[in-house]
């Protein structure tokens, strides 16, 4: 597919709260019903197939663990006016509205966390996406949005609004920053799967905080304890 660099760029505001973000671009996508094998696996997953777009994120969502968004391009596109979109991510300003997928006007505030492009909130961050750039019937070109969040944030965000998403409740528990460029390559792939289109070889990453790996440290006693065999450290 046709590259996503110079069309696309990112701006993360408080890295403690989104220490990650990735984007890719699918162009050409029809919309329609994902194949019945497709439907059904979602289903004894306990999810309920929409279309073939939003069964491919929250089926990578079950086989990676790391929820998705996707964006219609085309509003996005619409939104910047002709220049290259720019999409950020900020804590809301006291009592700033954003509509979500349900219908909901939702008043925010400077406790909860925005993606945005230069026209304004686009998503809930973390919990549910806004409703303008939602994914329609007459979409073609899809943003897919793969990013990390503080979980305590996501946890007090969705309890506020009340908002227990599949996504909020995987965010609010963790959700590794290693799994976004994973989740975020295996969803394009269920995508031109299911839609058709053409998958743009190159992502967009911002990644100022990763976390640092843990050690742990471990004698001969604490083995022996544990596991009741001598094993050499060697």
């Amino acid at each position: 597919g046709e590259p996503l660099a110079g069309k696309v760029s990112l701006r993360i505001q408080n890295p403690q709260l989104n220490p990650r973000f990735t984007l890719g671009l699918i162009r050409g996508v029809e919309i329609r019903e994902s194949p019945y094998w497709f439907q059904r696996r979602l289903r004894l997953a306990g999810m309920r197939p929409i279309s073939n777009v939003v069964d491919a994120t929250n089926y990578t969502m079950i086989e990676i663990g790391t929820p998705l968004h996707a964006f219609d391009y085309a509003v996005l596109q619409k939104r910047a006016g002709g220049v290259p979109v720019v999409i950020s991510t900020r804590t809301a300003e006291e009592g700033e509205v954003l509509q979500t997928l349900d219908g909901s006007s939702r008043k925010l505030t400077t406790n909860n966390v925005l993606v945005c492009d230069e026209g304004g909130p686009l998503s809930l961050a973390g919990v549910m996406g806004g409703l303008e750039s939602e994914i329609t019937g007459q979409t073609q070109d899809i943003l897919l949005e793969a990013a990390a969040w503080n979980f305590i944030n996501i946890r007090r965000t969705a309890n506020q609004h009340g908002l227990p998403s599949e996504a909020s409740y995987r965010f609010s528990r963790g959700v590794h920053p290693a799994l976004c460029d994973q989740g975020l390559r295996r969803c394009l792939y269920w995508m031109a799967v299911l839609c058709g289109g053409h998958v743009a070889p190159d992502i967009v990453d911002s990644y100022p905080l990763p976390p640092l790996d843990p050690q742990v440290n471990l004698t001969e006693k604490d083995i022996r304890r544990t596991l009741g065999v001598e094993i050499p450290l060697e």
